[in-house]
């Protein structure tokens, strides 16, 4: 998209891209909050903090010196080349001090918090740095997509990896460590975009740019580190002073503010290379062009910001009831707070980006000096009492102090004073909030006199009469069973079900009677009229467990009335009969062929024997008998 095109366009792309990728990270503050609780929180943004305030020095003023350069439209590959180069020098060298210094660690690192959380983040914000020279030069050239693609895949990357953690290793050291990922990653996502599809080479350093670089930059020296130290030392003393709990709710508090500031922060980076380049033309034409924008940005910011801060402040209780649970109900506080502050930032801090397109900006420095002790004063006055509160409290103090002073300053430089649509929204913000106060309280109210009702009408009820609990076990296996057609057989059916295999298992099948006993607790189970209902025919193959046989109805009324067949005596089953023994029949009739066939048809094969073999000794007939009578035991009367 060219220098050209439309800020608007640019900005909804940004605004669609940036919300994504800020999506990601809100999730990932979310989930870890859910896992870890709030202690694990505190530490990691304590941890934040800290390398906030170790890396405010390294590189002062140099990413608003680099943005600055590449919108005027410098050499994009030697702008690109000479602030990687700076990059890599400061973070490396700041990256050997911090651990030389990591024994000392204990002497501000409180009691709870892992040395490596504090190293993991300290090298992920180094990583972040090296990014910022890719994503600061798409912003420089307004390449919003290229920027958007850059942020999506290191958060969503990031998001991916941190989730990954909190299933196999939730720890709040591998919570920190995922934290890398998200430089790394737009570094090579960046790297791509501008080596390979935007064809632009890195170039070496020279004389001229990083002389450039200097002297933008110089000012800021003093503003820039004093703006980050600002901006990272409230997670230290919170957490210092109110205790990493109270860190956690404060994290919690400034992840929705971060998430509010995001719909605006990059259409105000876009804001300021717009501006840069227009301040860069001469002419009565560019300075209307100047003001229009101008007009146009703001309106567009705060049509964006307040509906965004009103939903956040109205929403407040169940946005952070559903995302983080109830036990974090305690950084409602802290949040109001940063709501106020995100909408201050929006309202006043554009003014700050005409004077850095002018290249006023050395006039920032006493001003930001006195802030700092404000700052500093305020800080030690409010967050030993307050807690998170009191440093939210002081974060819109910062916003408010002095902005009136750079508004004079535009006014007089750049003919571009107090936009008066603001006033417009702020009121409406205003109104608002007292239309939402004032209804939440009348609803707490109702909530509180239809509850003392109900109370009252419950009271006036009798008794309820005690209902008698009956409990009916089931058992545990009594999954019942399925009858299905066998896949492997035409016209067979597969019975399936814990009792009837486990029935089938335990049956002896060269026991008569058993075969009979599980034929019989078959047909009480129901599986005789299923194979009925199936369509099974006598003769069906059937399978339980591992054994197959041919189905005859023999035993259920229903299935031997549709079947046809007639019910077997107690002990026979010829679906499962598997015995190959002769009956006594059989046998008398193999006796006799054995004997030629002849003698009397009722003759007792054993009648033949002599009479001697059956007469017992008077002495074993005698223990035979039965008590009070006489004859052998078993003799039939």
């Amino acid at each position: 998209m060219s220098h050209e095109g439309n800020l608007g366009r640019k900005s909804v792309v940004l605004f669609i891209g940036t919300g994504l990728a800020s999506a990601f990270g809100f999730v990932t503050t979310i989930l870890i909050a859910r896992w870890l609780g709030p202690d694990a929180l505190g530490s990691l943004g304590f941890s934040m903090g800290l390398v906030g305030v170790l890396t405010a020095f390294l590189l002062p003023g140099l990413n608003q010196a680099h943005l600055k350069r590449v919108a005027e439209g410098g050499d994009l590959g030697r702008c690109v080349g000479t602030m990687a180069a700076l990059q890599l020098l400061i973070q490396v060298a700041a990256l050997v001090l911090v651990l030389a210094a990591a024994r000392w660690g204990s002497l501000v690192i409180p009691l709870g918090v892992p040395l490596e959380v504090v190293l993991f983040v300290l090298v992920a914000q180094l990583l972040m740095n090296l990014a910022a020279t890719l994503n600061v030069a798409f912003m420089g050239r307004e390449w919003a997509s290229a920027h958007a693609i850059t942020e999506v895949a290191g958060k969503g990357l990031r998001f991916a990896v941190t989730m990954a953690v909190l299933v196999w290793a939730p720890d709040i050291r591998w919570v920190a460590a995922a934290l890398m990922v998200e430089g790394a990653a737009e570094i090579l996502v960046g790297g791509y975009i501008l080596v390979f599809r935007r064809g632009i080479g890195l170039r070496r350093p020279d004389r001229e740019t990083l002389r450039a670089y200097w002297t933008y930059a110089r000012p800021l020296f003093v503003t820039s580190p004093i703006g980050m130290l600002q901006d990272s030392l409230d997670r230290v003393l919170v957490a210092r002073w109110a205790g990493l709990t109270a860190a956690g709710y404060y994290q919690v508090a400034r992840a929705l503010w971060e998430v509010l500031g995001r719909l605006n922060q990059y259409p105000f980076q876009l804001l300021l290379s717009r501006l840069s380049r227009l301040f860069a033309t001469p002419g009565p034409e560019a300075a209307a062009e100047r003001r229009r924008v101008f007009a146009a940005a703001m309106d567009r910011l705060l049509f964006i910001a307040v509906p965004a801060a009103f939903c956040l402040w109205a929403l407040r209780e169940p946005i952070l009831t559903l995302l983080y649970g109830r036990r974090f109900l305690l950084a409602v506080a802290p949040l109001m707070v940063l709501v106020l502050a995100a909408l201050a930032q929006t309202a006043f801090n554009p003014y700050q980006f005409i004077l850095y397109a002018m290249d006023q900006h050395g006039r920032f420095v006493r001003v930001v000096l006195l802030r700092l002790a404000v700052y500093l004063v305020a800080m030690v006055v409010l967050v030993p009492i307050l807690g998170g509160t009191g440093a939210a409290a002081v974060r819109l103090l910062m916003v408010i102090f002095p902005c009136w002073v750079f508004i004079r300053w535009t006014r007089e430089l750049a003919g571009i004073g107090f936009q008066r649509v603001t006033v417009a929204y702020l009121t409406g913000f205003a109104l608002l909030v007292a239309v939402n106060e004032a209804t939440r309280e009348g609803l707490a109210d109702l909530s509180y006199a239809l509850a003392e009702r109900v109370s009252r009408h419950r009271d006036s009820l009798p008794a309820p009469e005690p209902t008698r609990i009956v409990l009916r076990p089931e058992a545990v296996d009594d999954g019942g069973f399925t009858v299905e057609p066998d896949p492997a057989d035409p016209g067979a059916f597969v019975v399936r079900g814990t009792r009837p295999e486990r029935w089938v298992r335990q049956t002896d099948f060269g026991n008569d009677e058993a075969v009979g006993y599980l034929a019989d607790r078959l047909a009480r189970l129901g599986v005789e009229d299923a194979l009925v209902e199936a369509g099974a025919v006598p003769g069906s193959g059937v399978t339980i467990g591992d054994v197959t046989f041919d189905w005859e109805p023999t035993l259920g009324a229903a299935a031997s009335l549709l079947a046809g067949a007639v019910p077997g005596p107690r002990g026979t089953d010829a679906r499962v009969e598997t015995t190959g023994r002769a009956s006594a029949a059989d046998r008398l009739a193999a006796y006799r062929s054995r004997h030629g066939g002849d003698g009397d048809a009722d003759a007792d094969p054993e009648a033949e024997r002599p009479e001697e073999q059956w007469r017992e000794p008077e002495s074993v007939r005698a223990r035979h008998r039965r008590p009070g009578r006489g004859g052998p035991r078993g003799t039939r009367r």
